[in-house]
């Protein structure tokens, strides 16, 4: 039997999202990815009632983060669970300290089901998907601890670490042979703590053994899609914006 995987970008803006019109509209953060028939989405945005036409048979979720640009369509997803009339609750994994946040922000969560997630500890599901958090350094806020997770999917590794604000040694362990990187872009030519400057950044893990390599958080500081994608191309030809 062939397996079908894909990964759809839902969004791959900041905070907020950027307006603009076709490639320089881009919505907050997040993915689907599609394991033949069963979606599992990273992180629930403020942009979530867009982005919901595209889950077909949600299985699971999977935040990053307790900042509102991740858990922001949380109320959304209640309204969602709903409507598609679903009996079973959704399994969400996170750190214990993000499932705190979402039942402060959030009254209805009944129709989640909790599962504490540990860095490095994986979680399998079914026979042939592993998924494993990654500390990451982000928030300059305490109590928001942040994942990066390494996807393992018929033996093919993919590492969606869309708000890193360092490149530290347990990514960096993680480059060798990866096949998708999937990489916060937030800053262009400026750099502030919890976010990478692509241009100091790319260089040094276009090096690494990554097949390809996909920028996410795309801030305001990027310029348009266009030329950013042959400034980036020129850097590292293995990389584009997502």
């Amino acid at each position: 039997m062939e397996h079908r995987v894909s990964v759809i970008f839902l969004g791959t803006g900041p905070a907020n999202g950027i307006q603009g019109t076709k490639r320089d509209r881009r919505r907050e953060s997040s993915i689907i990815l599609r394991v033949d028939k069963c979606d599992y989405l990273f992180d629930v945005t403020n942009d979530f009632g867009w982005q919901k036409n595209f889950l077909r048979n949600l299985k699971g979720v999977f935040i990053t983060h307790g900042h509102n640009d991740a858990i922001g369509g949380i109320g959304g997803l209640s309204i969602w669970h709903k409507d598609q009339r679903l009996k079973n609750p959704i399994p969400l994994y996170t750190h214990p300290r993000t499932i705190f946040h979402i039942k402060k922000a959030f009254s209805d969560v009944n129709y989640l089901e909790f599962k504490r997630i540990i860095p490095n500890q994986a979680v399998e599901i079914g026979r042939c998907l592993e998924i494993i958090p990654i500390s990451v350094p982000h928030s300059i806020q305490p109590g928001f601890p942040t994942y990066a997770f390494l996807i393992t999917i018929f033996k093919k590794t993919i590492l969606y670490a869309s708000d890193v604000g360092e490149i530290n040694d347990d990514l960096r362990e993680l480059f060798d042979d990866l096949n998708i990187l999937i990489l916060d872009g937030a800053m262009w030519k400026k750099r502030i703590k919890s976010h990478l400057e692509i241009t100091k950044t790319l260089p040094k893990i276009c090096q690494e053994k990554i097949k390809r390599i996909y920028f996410t958080q795309i801030g305001k500081t990027v310029p348009h899609y266009k030329t950013f994608k042959k400034e980036v191309e020129q850097i590292c030809r293995k990389a584009e914006p997502a």
